[in-house]
């Protein structure tokens, strides 16, 4: 259907609408590297996870004779499942830099670990070095994220600095014609 209106030049299409959308802002790599190593830190989390589930169900399934599996094989493995979904679900959300993402993630990972140490299950000295270094990268991804939001909003709002190149008085001199 033709538009007839008497305001429009002939064969001239109507112009596009403008994009609402504002430009994605790219983060410097101080800022986006700390979160890539807590989503990286999420998806090994997720690996150790999936490995213990997949040992749990091998438990379950193998032939016992008589007796049913062990009720804790079964917890264990509905526990993990759990540990699973949230260690990947929390892993795309600090891709995609959600700060709820990043909180969870850190305070699972800490009330885990001293759950672990408080109810003794292994000893305080083992693992200690690689929950430090995990708690390290989870802490600072986590500041990371926020910092990225305050970036992005503060990249949104305040318009971009002219260039002392753009100025009319720095613009290069056509050259005299003869």
């Amino acid at each position: 259907m033709e538009d007839s209106s008497p305001y429009q030049a002939p064969g001239s299409a109507p112009p596009a609408p403008a994009s609402s959308a504002a430009p994605p802002v790219r983060l410097p790599a101080e800022i986006s590297r700390p979160i890539t190593a807590m989503w990286v830190v999420a998806l090994i989390l997720a690996a150790i996870s999936l490995a213990g589930l997949m040992y749990a169900v091998m438990q379950l399934l193998k032939p016992a004779g008589i007796a049913p599996p062990p009720l804790s094989a079964a917890l264990m493995g509905g526990g993990l499942l759990f540990d699973l979904g949230l260690y990947l679900g929390t892993a795309w959300g600090l891709r995609k830099r959600s700060r709820a993402a990043a909180c969870v993630l850190l305070a699972y990972y800490l009330f885990g670990q001293v759950l672990t140490f408080v109810t003794g299950q292994r000893a305080p000295t083992t693992g200690l070095f690689m929950t430090i270094i995990v708690t390290f990268v989870m802490i600072r991804g986590t500041m990371e994220t926020f910092t990225a939001h305050r970036y992005i909003a503060r990249a949104r709002h305040l318009p971009p600095r002219p260039r002392l190149s753009d100025d009319p008085a720095f613009a290069a001199r056509p050259a005299p014609t003869e």
